[in-house]
Formats: C-alpha cells, sequence, structure tokens
C-alpha cells in the first residue's frame, strides 16, 4: 500500500471497507469493455452473474434501488423489448421472431442486474480503467493485424468473435470513451494519462482498418462532442494535444490509412453514382443492396404500418422481391436491413419505429441532464460518456442494426446502464440507498 499511496494510484483501495461484492461488482464493470469484444461469450457470461446478483439483491432488499430518471431509462428499454412480443401475439411466433425475442429479452436480464449494480453503485475508478484498457486493447490488436499484412478485414474474422462492422463500431466508441476519460486520469495522477491517449491513438487507427464506413460516420460528431466538453481543458493543454494528433497522423500515414479512407470512401461514391444512373445493372454491390433492403422494409412496413408483420414477414416480403427479380439474392440472404430504423419499420411498423426512438432519446435526454445538473466533475464526465454511447448507437443504427445481434445490444444495455447507475454516485442517491 505504501507504493500505492507513493504515486497516488490507491484511488481503488480508497473504500476499504466496502463488503466483498462492491469489489466484484467494481471487476465485472471493469472487464466489461475489454472482454465483451475479445473474450467469446463474456458478455453473455458476465450479464448472466449481474442478472442472477441482482435476483439475488432484490430478495435481500426488495427495494426499486433507481430514481425517476434511471426508471425511464428501464421503460424506454423494456418497452423496446415488449414490442416484438405485441407483434407476436398478433402476428404469430415464426423462427425468426423466436430469435428476435429470445435477443431483445437481454434488456430484460441488464434491467434485473440494477437490482445489484444500482445498489451498490461502485466508483467510477472501475468505468474509467476498463474503458481506457479497453480501448488500448483493441488497438494493440488492430496494429497486430496491421504487421499481418494482407485484409484487415479477413484477420478480424480469423481472429477475433466479432465481424469487421462490429469490431469497427467498438473501435471507434471505446477510442471516443477513451478519450473522455483522460481528464480523470489526469486528476489521479498527470502520467496516468498515458493510457487513455494511447488508446485513443491505437483505438482510432484500429477503426481505420477495419475499413467500416458506418462506424466512420460517427466519428467526427463524437470528437466535436468532445472538443466542446472538454473545451477548457484543452485550452490549457493545447501542446499536448497537438502532440498527440501529430503522433496519430504520423501512424496514419505509416499505416497507410489514407488509402483505406480513400478506396472505402470512394468505392460507396461510386456504387451510389452507379445505382443512380443506372439501378438495374448495379445490383451487385453493397450500396444497391442496402438500399434494397431499406425499400423493402419499407415496403413491409407499410403494409401493417401499426404493428408491422414481424421479422417472419419482413424476411417473405424481401424474398418475394428476390423471387420477382425486382432485388438482388443477398437481399434475402441477409437476416435483416442493414439500419435499425429501416429494421424497426419493416418488422414492427410505427411501433417498432417508436420503440428503437425511445431507447435512444430517453437515456440520451438522461445523460444530457446529468451533463448540465450533475453537482461535480466526475458524475458530469460519467454521464457524459453514457450519452456518448447513446450518440454512437444512433449513428451506428443509420447502416448497421445494433439492436438486432446479441453482442452489440449486451454492450448497448450495460455500458448504459453502468453509467447511469455510477454517474449517480456522487449523487444524494447513492447516500440513501447504500445499505
Amino acid at each position: 500500500m505504501q507504493f500505492l499511496e507513493n504515486y497516488k494510484i490507491n484511488f481503488l483501495f480508497s473504500e476499504i471497507g466496502r463488503p466483498w461484492d462492491y469489489w466484484f461488482l467494481g471487476f465485472l464493470i471493469f472487464f466489461f469493455p475489454i472482454g465483451s469484444w475479445l473474450v467469446p461469450s463474456a458478455d453473455r457470461s458476465i450479464l448472466n452473474i449481474l442478472t442472477i446478483g441482482g435476483l439475488v439483491a432484490f430478495a435481500a432488499w426488495r427495494v426499486w434501488p433507481c430514481s425517476r430518471r434511471e426508471t425511464l431509462v428501464v421503460f424506454s428499454m423494456l418497452f423496446l423489448l415488449l414490442i416484438p412480443f405485441l407483434s407476436w401475439w398478433i402476428n404469430g411466433l415464426e423462427d425468426a421472431d423466436y430469435h428476435l425475442v429470445r435477443r431483445r429479452l437481454l434488456f430484460l436480464f441488464a434491467v434485473l442486474s440494477l437490482f445489484w449494480v444500482a445498489r451498490r453503485r461502485p466508483s467510477d475508478s472501475f468505468f474509467w480503467l476498463g474503458i481506457a484498457l479497453g480501448a488500448f486493447l483493441i488497438g494493440l490488436i488492430g496494429l497486430y493485424f496491421f504487421s499481418l499484412g494482407g485484409n484487415f478485414r479477413h484477420s478480424i474474422r480469423t481472429y477475433t468473435q466479432v465481424n469487421p462492422i462490429a469490431f469497427g463500431q467498438f473501435a471507434v466508441m471505446l477510442s471516443a470513451l477513451a478519450a473522455a476519460s483522460a481528464p480523470w486520469f489526469y486528476r489521479v495522477r498527470p502520467w496516468l494519462v498515458f493510457l487513455p491517449v494511447s488508446g485513443v491513438i491505437l483505438g482510432l487507427l484500429a477503426a481505420v482498418g477495419s475499413a467500416t464506413r458506418g462506424a466512420w460516420i460517427a466519428l467526427p460528431v463524437l470528437f466535436i462532442m468532445l472538443g466542446w466538453y472538454y473545451r477548457s481543458g484543452l485550452r490549457r493543454h493545447v501542446w499536448k494535444v497537438v502532440f498527440a494528433c501529430l503522433i496519430f497522423l504520423v501512424s496514419f500515414y505509416g499505416f497507410s490509412g489514407l488509402q483505406i479512407l480513400e478506396h472505402r470512401l470512394g468505392e460507396a461514391v461510386v456504387h451510389l453514382s452507379d445505382y443512380l444512373e443506372n439501378p438495374e445493372n448495379s445490383q451487385s454491390n453493397s450500396v444497391t443492396i442496402r438500399l434494397q433492403m431499406w425499400q423493402a422494409a419499407f415496403e413491409s412496413g407499410i403494409k401493417s404500418p401499426v404493428i408491422g408483420p414481424g421479422k417472419a414477414g419482413y424476411q417473405r416480403m424481401a424474398r418475394a422481391g428476390v423471387d420477382s427479380g425486382k432485388y438482388h439474392s443477398r437481399v434475402a440472404e441477409l437476416h435483416f436491413p442493414h439500419s435499425a430504423f429501416a429494421t424497426a419499420f419493416g418488422y414492427n411498423g410505427i411501433l417498432g419505429l417508436l420503440s428503437l426512438l425511445l431507447v435512444l432519446v430517453i437515456p440520451g435526454w438522461v445523460f444530457w441532464k446529468r451533463v448540465t445538473q450533475a453537482p461535480d466533475n466526475n458524475c458530469r464526465s460519467i454521464a457524459f460518456a453514457g450519452l456518448l454511447v447513446v450518440v454512437s448507437y444512433a449513428f451506428f443504427s443509420l447502416t448497421e442494426s445494433p439492436f438486432e445481434q446479441r453482442l452489440t445490444i449486451n454492450f448497448y444495455a450495460m455500458m448504459v446502464l453502468f453509467a447511469l447507475t455510477v454517474s449517480a454516485a456522487g449523487d444524494d442517491v447513492r447516500k440513501k440507498k447504500a445499505p
């Protein structure tokens, strides 16, 4: 402990008297941003442990430990779960709808974990350390893939449990969250800022290597938000920021980042131009296939605009379009439209679209209120991290369906709930709810 005291890194041990489950919960919060994408099924295992812990906590205390605004976020998640159940009751349950309902049940498990997480409300130290180390590790893995040569996206498929799109999304999100964590590390000890800054640089390089255009769309918005929120600190450390940017630019050019950007963005422009000029002869490219999937989703949703035909109904619509020659065969082969908004409307009509908007808008509003009203910097910074997660998913949802896949559903639900409960640690809520 004397070593920790000398180097002022004893922040994790400032509350030694806490019960054992506080430390175990803190470890899970720390490990989640790392293990969820790095270790096979780690996200599922952590969620299972948290759910069991939540049920035990409910049996022990029988008190809902969340504030009104936190409860609003819970209702938004449960509403997103309710809509597929309602569609099942109206349209009947088929295999595709069953798998969707089963994945959406992850939101219920995440909510149950709140009986434990919101009761203990662990220190923000676990949250920030997990984010910074997660960004650093995903960046290191990206560097390894660059060193292998060949196709970066093929390396992602070969050596990780995630697909290239999800890998790019995690890299973008973790690099932005690592940037948000830098002031916390600097307050603890200035030299510790090396970890999040390295995570930002390496994470961005991994995002570039993944060639995930949908994730790239979010980057400018996320870093504009970061620049606005930390504007006063950036002015005080402008030369350090410039130095970090130079390191990134040198690495970016060294790993052929410009060529990757030019190739992927140029490819999208050419494909879109081909589609606009001659739709019938451009059906084999990814842009055209996405547009056709969105068209199929719109036609599916418009036939039953209130609750939609369900996922199976959308798939029948897509298959009929392929059989008639209207769509490319890939439109029916892919299991969902590559846009969360198109997916929500195509499966569940207006109610589906409303549920998606609520699960993004309500957490975003709650985090924004905390950013502007929280009593101290730590609470505001954690809330800002939660807001970054919500905004990231909103942009990812434009060209991908993150609420259709287990891993990305888990990541959204748990990171939002972690940020929601940890960000209240400085409020009177914690003092009132602590056992």
